[in-house]
Formats: C-alpha cells, structure tokens, sequence
C-alpha cells in the first residue's frame, strides 16, 4: 500500500484512486436479485466487478495529456432516477463520456455489463484515445474491513479470444477488439505507459508482488455530434457472457439493448406495485431504489445488509427490512427469508442474531444477541398480517412458542432475591433480560444491558398472544398474558430505578450506562408498540433532545459524523404527533445520500465528505429499509388496531395533490388521493374497500385547527372534533372546508 501511496504522491493527482490521497470516494452496487455476487461503480466511473478484485479505471487522452476524473465535471445518474442501473458522466469542453453500468443473468449466471459512451460535443473534430485501466486497487479503501489493494499475480491477454485473464481466474470480456493491450509489472504502473501515450503490447505478465497492471486502448476520431460505444462483460461466475466479439457489432449493439430493456423491464415490474405520486418525487425515488438494493444485497435466501463490509444475514436487520419489502407489496422473497432463518434455531429455542456468509455458503454465528428471539416472532406475524396466511402461522407456531420459552428462561437468569433486594445498582437489573451485544454500541462482550432486547422481547410477547388468538390455542394464552405482564413491569421499573440512579430525564439506551440513545429508544415506538407505556415526561424530553442535537448539524461549521439509522426517529416522530419534526429529518436524511443521484447512504455520515473514516457499505440496506417503513408512515400506518392515514404528509403537496394506490395493509389494499388548498377546501378519496379494524380507521385531517366544517359522501359530519376523522365505510370521498 505505501508504494501506491507514494506513486500518488508524486503523480498528478487523479492519477490514483482518491482513498491513496486519504480521501473517501463512494459507490453503488450492481447486481442481480438473490446473487451471491455483486459488483461496485465508483462516483469517478471507475468500476469493481469482483469482490476484492481490481478496479477497471477509465482514462482519456486528448492532445496529448491525460484526463483523469479529477480533470472533467463529474456528475451521477439512475435509469429514470430511480432504477438500480447508475451511471457517471465526465464533461469536458470538447468531450462528454457517459459510463453505465448493470447487471443481468439468473442468480448464479449473472454478468455486469459496462458501457462507455463517448460523445464530440465540439463543432469540430475531435481524436484521441480512451485507456481502461485493470489494476490491484479496491474501490473500498484500506480504513474499509477488507479494502485496500488487491493482489495481481498475472495478467494475460487471449488475443485469438478477446479475453483478458487475471490470476487465471477472473475475466474481462471486451465485445469490441481492442486497438492495443498492454501489461506492466511492479516497476511500473500502467498510468504511466498511458501517460506517454504508447503503453507498448506485453500480452502477458507474471508479478510475484502482486502489483501487475494493464490497460485497453480505443482510438477514436468523432466528427461533431458523433459518439463512440465501447462495452465490456465481466462474468460473476466464470461463464462465457451471452455476448461476446465473436459477433458482429450490430447484433452486438441490438443484443445488448434487448438485455438492457429486459433489466428496465424486470425492475419496473419490482419497484413500481406501490404507487405513491407526490410533488416531491426524490422521496419516492430513494424508496423504490432501497426496495432495489436491498434485493440485489439478498443472498440466495440471505438478507444482508450488504455486499461487502456486511456480507452477512442479521435477524435484526432482516425482520425490519421484510417489514418494509412487506409494506411495499414484496412477500415471496420475505417468506424464503423466514423459512430459511427460522430453520436455524438452535434446539433450545434460541434465535441465532447472526448467520456468517463465506462464498456462497452460510454458518451460524455464536454471538449472544438477546434481541433475535423478539425479532422473528415479530417477522412472523409481520407476514401474517400481509398475506393473511393462517397455515404459515400454524407451521411457524412451535417456532415462535420454543422462542418464547427461550425468552423466559433469559428472563429467568435476573429472577432472584440478590437483583430483587439488592442495591439499586443490581435491583435495576431484576427481571429484565441479561446483558448482551445486539446493541452495536455496547461491545466487548458480555455487553449490557440493553433496553433495545426487554423491547423487541415484550413485541415478541405480544405477537406471540395474538397468534395464540388467531390460531385458537387458548392453553398458551395464560402463560403468554403472564409473561408479557410480568416483562413490562420490570422493564418500566428498572427504566425508572436507572434515570434515578444516573439523575437523567430522558429514557436510557442501557441499564449501566443511562446513556442518551434516541435512536435505540425509537425502536419501542415504531416496532414494539410501547408508545403508550413509556414513561413521560422522559420520552417528550429524549426526542427533544434529540431533535435539538439534529438542529445544531444545520449551523454553519458544524463537524461530526452520524448513523443514518436515525432515521427511525423520523417515524417515531409521525406516531407521536410531530410529523413536522419527521419531514424535517426526512429532507435531511435525503440530502446526505452520498452521491446524491445515487438514493442510498452509507453507515455512517461524516460533515466532511472526503473525510477517509470507516462509513460501512454502500448502499447500506439496513438503513435503507429504515427510511422505506419512515416513508410508508407517513402515508398510512397500522397501530394498536387502528389504520392510521395520512399523519405525515406534508401539507405544502396537497396544492397539487397527492395519491397512493396498491399499498398493503393489514386490513386490504389502499388507494386514496388528497388534494386541495388548506385555506379554502381540501378533496380526499378513498377509493379502496377495507376490512374495518377493530379500532377504526383513522384518517388525518389537514390542517385541522382550521377547519369550518367536513362532509363524507354528501352528509355532514355530525360529530367533529380533535386532528383525525374516523372512517366508517369505504370507499368514501370527503369533503374540508376551511
């Protein structure tokens, strides 16, 4: 690694990675649902087609200099914003080159496809050469778990195959017959044959240092308006690509156009069930691109978090993120998701919280993650409620009932006289679950004792007494009743003994430290269902508190980092009343995605975006399924037997209007529409028959202080009064006015 730092050094910069100057780049994923292997795009077009592989690095040459990313304007692109086929475009005065990139074939089939395509803007003639350069650079950089170099032994070009060969194993097909290939060793690096501008024809080259580089030469000469297409295929599985330059450029070019409308084709079909049309689509957008990745990160059965740095399956991030594949009308994949991991419960009941991913093959992970157990159960009934599925609910019962007696025993290790009578240091710990790591905040093991498990475990017990009720299995309901009653009591009490012990007014993440974790805190809120036992004023104080500290970040000058799972609060926040709050963390959320154009975020953010610190992958699916369940709530949601509508939509749409249709819910599928001036009148339209819930249908009222008076159907609304309207039957139309 010093020696690329070095050559960076005292090379013109752009000649190198950015991560060798200390800087951090970022990147997207290309990949196809369910495959075990992905590639990565780069923001300065460069591109990854192996996981710790080398990068193939696209440089100019014009008038006999170099142009490198750091020379053109670059700027980043999704298929219609929002399909999971990115591109970058390098601009120049003469010159724009756009590189696209994705992937297509079966899982265990699939081939990335790159497409460079250079245009003459100019109104004369332009020549010169486009080089790609294979060298032993990840784009993940060193500060990244696995990133830095990557070894290059050999590289060989199969002149006869138009087939470039690295460590005899993985492969570059060009689908255009080069102009000039050429291979360098450790000596010296490639850029600076390139930069000569003759990069000589070595065909083949062994490094014992692995520091072999080489590069594809393209010579054009466009008139102006002319462009050039240069496309390559890099099979993920060591298959031959379906194209390949033993066909004719055009049947190339039409082939490669049908495959690409096929992967538009096959994306639409995904992303597009639920539709939601607002005046601000770049919401929508960045929903319906994590819907993307987060299947292209789905291994086989696996979802992961990941295709990198998190190439590993975690319950707790999965049952969330089938929450969230389940609120936009994705079941299948939720389902194979289910099956598979409640398949590695250990004979004890236990939940395993991590399932490790090498290859293409999966091992449980040992780790004691007390959260696992709550979260599967919730998963469970998740499905059921989507799908209404009574035989997977009676399949998956002796899953949920060895969870919980799982559960119980945990419990059962902090039941004793010792935590019951002794000091308040101890007697906060009685009867609540014992310490553990599911918080990634309380490592080295044992961990703590982490608020976060006592949550997802009363969730747990209260899915778990529904399914007892659906499924008629009264001789579980008493055992059930008295856990879940016995759980909370504890959990409140210990919550209280530890703000009295730490002489806090907020809730704690933990029972040792008391620490200040909104984030964690949230959890309880918009999964568990506790909002209505958890203490106040501490839980008004927490998210005040929280949304103070998200308010310094808008000062000027302001340098920090943070975990985009904050966007969590953004959905407490609709369920407590403030969804103003909610939009707020929204829109701020949106404008860290890292490129912009990309519709996805990191782990972790960073006030200064070069900053070369660990930010986890890209995208980061975990988060991204969080901000999919925050925007869904602030369409409809479903609470304590209630379906909520329209708590957090902003009033500044409803001028243009607002629809959703094909929107699952527990109670059937949602179609409705408002539109209207807050001032004057304001226009809703159910259009969709509904299963009433047992509390209702609940309906936000725009602007409500406002409001003179409200019609359902042509009658007067009799009885009015508080921010919501109560929905009797559907479909309706409602009438505001103001």
């Amino acid at each position: 690694q010093k020696h690329y730092e070095i050559l960076a050094e005292e090379s013109p910069r752009g000649y190198f990675s950015r991560w060798l100057y200390r800087e951090q780049a970022f990147w997207t994923i290309i990949g196809v649902q369910d495959d075990f292997r992905e590639s990565l795009l780069c923001e300065d077009g460069s591109f990854e087609p192996y996981k710790q592989g080398f990068t193939f690095t696209p440089f100019l040459r014009l008038n006999d200099r170099v142009i490198t990313w750091e020379d053109v304007e670059l700027s980043q692109a999704l298929e219609k914003d929002y399909l999971p086929i990115p591109s970058v475009e390098w601009k120049l005065e003469d010159i724009k080159m756009d590189i696209k990139a994705f992937a297509y074939g079966e899982s265990g089939a699939s081939v990335s496809y790159v497409r460079y395509r250079i245009e003459n803007t100019s109104n004369k003639s332009v020549k010169g050469s486009l080089f790609l350069a294979i060298r032993p650079i990840q784009i993940n950089p060193f500060w990244q778990p696995g990133g830095g170099l990557a070894r290059i032994n050999s590289l060989e070009y199969l002149e006869d195959e138009t087939l470039i060969k690295i460590n005899n194993r993985l492969k570059i097909y060009p689908l255009k017959k080069p102009d000039c290939f050429s291979a360098s060793g450790y000596k010296e690096d490639i850029i600076y044959a390139i930069s000569r501008g003759d990069i000589g024809e070595v065909k083949k080259v062994n490094d014992k240092d692995g520091f072999a580089s080489g590069a594809i030469e393209y010579a054009f000469n466009l008139k102006p308006g002319k462009h050039e297409e240069i496309l390559f295929a890099f099979p993920l599985h060591n298959q031959k690509p379906l194209l390949s330059s033993g066909m004719s450029w055009p049947e190339i070019k039409k082939n490669f156009e049908t495959i690409t409308k096929k992967t538009i084709s096959f994306w639409e079909d995904k992303l597009d069930g639920v539709e939601i049309n607002i005046p601000q689509p770049e919401v929508i957008n960045v929903l319906k691109s994590n819907l993307a990745y987060i299947l292209i990160n789905k291994d086989g059965p696996a979802i992961q978090p990941g295709s990198r740095t998190y190439e590993s399956a975690w319950i707790r991030d999965g049952s969330m993120t089938c929450a969230a594949l389940l609120r936009m009308g994705i079941k299948e994949e939720v389902r194979e998701y289910i099956d598979w991991y409640a398949g590695l419960q250990f004979p004890s009941g236990e939940v395993p919280a991590i399932v490790n991913h090498s290859g293409s093959s999966f091992s449980v992970n040992n780790l004691k993650e007390h959260d696992s157990n709550g979260q599967l159960i919730f998963l469970i009934k998740q499905y059921y409620e989507f799908t209404k599925d009574k035989e997977f609910l009676k399949q998956k019962l002796p899953v949920v009932v060895s969870a919980l007696k799982h559960l119980e025993r945990l419990r059962d290790k902090r039941i004793s006289v010792d935590y019951k009578n002794g000091p308040i240091e101890k007697r906060k710990f009685y009867g609540i679950l014992p310490n553990s790591v599911s918080h990634e905040g309380y490592f080295p093991e044992p961990g703590m004792h982490s608020y976060w498990d006592d949550f997802f475990a009363l969730k747990g017990w209260k899915d778990g007494r529904e399914m007892a009720l659906i499924l008629g299995r009264d001789d579980l309901l008493d055992w059930i009743e008295r856990e879940e009653q016995e759980l909370r009591e504890s959990v409140y009490n210990s919550i209280k003994l530890t703000m009295e012990h730490k002489g806090i007014d907020y809730i704690p993440g933990c029972a040792e430290k008391g620490d200040f974790d909104a984030t964690s805190t949230a959890i309880a809120i918009m999964i568990c269902d506790e909002l209505d036992y958890l203490p106040q004023p501490q839980l008004k104080n927490t998210f005040d508190m929280y949304y103070n500290n998200l308010c310094e970040r808008f000062k000027p000058g302001w340098k920090g980092g943070f975990t985009p799972y904050e966007i969590r609060s953004a959905q407490a926040y609709i369920y407590m009343d403030e969804k103003e709050r909610a939009l707020i963390l929204i829109d701020y959320l949106l404008n860290c995605c890292r490129p912009l154009a990309w519709n996805h975020l990191a782990e972790v953010v960073y006030s200064n975006p070069r900053l070369d610190q660990y930010i986890g992958d890209m995208p980061h699916t975990w988060v991204g399924s969080g901000y999919i369940n925050a925007v869904r709530s602030m369409f409809a949601y479903e609470l304590n037997d209630q379906l909520i509508i329209a708590d957090g939509i902003d009033n500044a749409w409803l001028k243009e209007g607002i629809s959703v249709k094909n929107m699952p819910t527990y109670y059937g599928t949602l179609n409705y529409s408002i539109k209207g001036d807050i001032n004057t009148e304001v226009i809703i339209k159910i259009d969709s028959v509904l299963e009433k819930p047992q509390k209702g249908i609940m309906l936000r009222i725009p602007n409500a202080e406002r409001v003179k008076d409200v019609s359902a159907d042509g009658y007067l609304w009799q009885v009015f009064n508080g921010k919501y309207l109560a929905i009797y039957k559907t479909p309706t139309t409602i009438k505001i006015n103001y």
